[in-house]
């Protein structure tokens, strides 16, 4: 039995998740539905709708997706009765940068199973991984569009109101979980996303925020120093391109430089990318 969460602001995206819910969840479920535009963000919304839920299951999602495997409430209840599982979703990374980025940059460590839908070029873009035999690959932190997780785990965990906005609760959330439990995503529960996201300023500036506000959730003994330094380029990007000013670039990459992480090779080349700053 499943409890599943939904922040909801858009009517016809929600009733057409509700209706395909229905015909594909394949076991008893309910759909707690918190009406929410605009009115809170998106840690107090899913903290309120856990509240309410009345069974041990739990499920975060966006309204804007569909799924597409038959049962698949039952492969995920099955998933969640691992004690040592935290959270469970079907995109993430297993590699946490120095720098503040999402699961997607950490190339190499990233890997996802969705399907994600432009309706404005009416394009289909269908990702997936090779997970063990269940089906599995371990992560540490994971997407928001889909999250799963048993009712004492969130109890123990619960999103960080902290964060008012919509954007970094995922890393929040399944972070700190990995503390303890081991997180993981899944090839075996195929879903239809139909938002291509926002990369925006507010996008970055909560990601840094998190990065500040949970510091301690993102220590790791491995290091990656390529890994490190594609994470610090793609960040000098989003700084760039999100419009932040010279003076909040280079708070920012002064702040996340790291020679340790990046060694002498990558901090030398992100010290180049300081000095254009600088300069330029």
């Amino acid at each position: 039995m499943l409890s599943l969460i939904i922040s909801s602001h858009k009517p016809d995206y929600f009733a057409a998740a509700e209706k395909n819910i229905a015909e594909t969840c394949g076991i008893p479920y309910e759909i707690i539905q918190i009406k929410n535009p605009g009115l809170m963000g998106i840690c107090e919304a899913y903290n309120k709708g856990a509240e309410q839920a009345k069974y041990e299951n739990l499920l975060f999602i966006h309204e804007d997706l569909l799924f597409e495997t038959q049962d698949w409430g039952n492969i995920l209840v099955d998933y969640l009765k691992d004690e040592n599982l935290g959270c469970i979703g079907v995109a993430g990374a297993n590699y946490i940068p120095h720098v503040p980025t999402s699961w997607w940059v950490v190339k190499g460590y990233a890997a996802s199973h969705i399907a994600h839908f432009n309706n404005e070029t009416q394009k289909r873009y269908d990702y997936t991984f090779k997970g063990n035999e269940k089906g599995l690959f371990d992560v540490k932190f994971i997407d928001g569009v889909f999250i799963g997780c048993r009712k004492d785990v969130w109890q123990k965990n619960k999103f960080d109101e902290r964060l008012k906005d919509f954007h970094a609760y995922d890393i929040s959330f399944s972070l700190k979980i990995n503390t303890s439990l081991q997180n993981f995503i899944t090839n075996k529960i195929s879903i239809v996303h139909f938002s291509p996201g926002t990369l925006s300023k507010e996008w970055l500036n909560q990601l840094i925020y998190n990065r500040e506000l949970n510091a301690e959730y993102f220590s790791q003994k491995i290091i990656d120093r390529n890994t490190e330094f594609e994470a610090y380029f793609n960040f000098v990007e989003f700084l760039r391109q999100k419009r932040f000013s010279k003076k909040e670039r280079l708070t920012f990459l002064l702040k996340y430089f790291n020679l340790s992480k990046l060694g002498v090779i990558g901090s030398f080349k992100a010290l180049r990318f300081i000095y254009w700053i600088y300069k330029y």
